[in-house]
């Protein structure tokens, strides 16, 4: 099968759930990607067949861990500019001859297929705020609706939404199907440990204010990961450069993870056993969703800010979010290659 696969430019979760998904399917299906700016340089530097899509949706400007919604609209002023690359698809589209096109929330790619009518599967998290029954804390009830606009309009009228999770609210619309969110191969091959050590990632977060609050609970060591060439020491704190199999070992052998709320770093941690305080970004929704399901699991504890007292408070009560990890049962991705074969199935003989 010929697989045309759309995956949204910001971020590092759409281009790490494509590369895995491109990696299980390898010697079923030719894969050629279309993305642009971090995802492309990051599907590129995996070796995978890439195409630049030259325009995409510019990322949230971020002003103290918060979504600057004034500052990201202006950015994203010229957005129909987008458009324009449609027709360039649309060639692309006839010369490669997809049997499927996916859209990890990339809108592009989608549009191109319906103006095609190649069968289009939608492959993403955002999708569970729009097609499932979840619980939204009144206090975030605007950001939800902000969210479920946006989410709606990006990829729309798909074939099937397949959505990826490590938490499973009612599906309310029909042709959806929820996934135990899938998972980096690598992290299957490392074996756990818990050594005295946490691991901390939190992107858009002001490195230097980060490290203060870390450096005043000077009883406990972390890891931190952030943009910097080289490894680093401060004291009680170990910076180091970003580097997948570094990281994925760090959060192998870890007591704890400290993040913001990515659906795919929390569920690397859940597989891992790992309890978690997230502290979405500000104004995201998607983000705080996962986190207060982290939480009501059992897993560990978000908030809006971190500082130390919240730090020292979730160290001291690993071992209450360790009982309720211990009882994730998580069959690696058995479950998804089940489903999305079945899925990709029928898509194709329905055309």
């Amino acid at each position: 099968m010929k697989i045309l696969y759309g995956v949204c430019g910001e971020g590092f979760g759409h281009s790490s759930r494509a590369d895995t998904v491109s990696s299980l399917f390898a010697d079923e299906h030719e894969i050629l990607f279309a993305s642009s700016k971090k995802a492309y340089a990051y599907l590129t530097s995996q070796k995978k067949k890439v195409i630049e899509i030259n325009y995409s949706v510019k990322h949230a400007e971020m002003k103290e861990n918060k979504i600057d919604y004034l500052a990201t609209a202006w950015k994203n002023k010229d957005i129909l500019k987008g458009y324009a690359f449609v027709p360039k698809l649309l060639k692309l589209i006839k010369k490669f001859n997809p049997d499927l096109v996916i859209s990890d929330f990339e809108p592009l790619t989608a549009i191109t297929a319906r103006l095609s009518k190649t069968p289009l599967l939608s492959f993403d998290h955002q999708n569970i705020i729009t097609r499932t029954k979840i619980d939204v804390p009144r206090e975030y009830y605007l950001e939800y609706l902000v969210a479920k606009v946006i989410i709606e309009n990006m990829v729309k009228n798909a074939d099937h939404y397949l959505i990826s999770s490590f938490f499973f609210p009612k599906i309310i619309k029909k042709k959806t199907t929820l996934v135990p969110t899938i998972l980096r191969e690598n992290i299957f091959s490392v074996k756990p440990e818990n050594k005295n050590f946490t691991l901390v990632y939190q992107s858009c977060v002001q490195i230097e204010r980060l490290l203060n609050i870390l450096k005043k609970v000077p009883k406990e060591k972390f890891v931190v990961y952030d943009e910097r060439k080289k490894e680093k020491r401060l004291g009680n704190i170990t910076l180091k450069p970003q580097s997948k199999e570094g990281f994925i070992k760090d959060l192998a052998s870890s007591k704890a993870v400290i993040t913001t709320g990515g659906d795919n770093l929390i569920s690397e941690a859940i597989y891992s056993k790992k309890p978690l305080l997230s502290t979405p970004i500000s104004g995201h929704f998607e983000q705080t969703l996962s986190a207060y399901y982290m939480e009501k699991l059992g897993y560990g504890k978000y908030y809006e800010t971190l500082d130390e007292v919240k730090i020292i408070g979730f160290l001291n009560n690993l071992d209450e979010y360790k009982k309720k990890l211990k009882k994730v049962e998580w069959n690696k991705n058995k479950v998804f290659v089940r489903k999305f074969r079945n899925i990709t199935k029928n898509l194709i003989t329905n055309d």
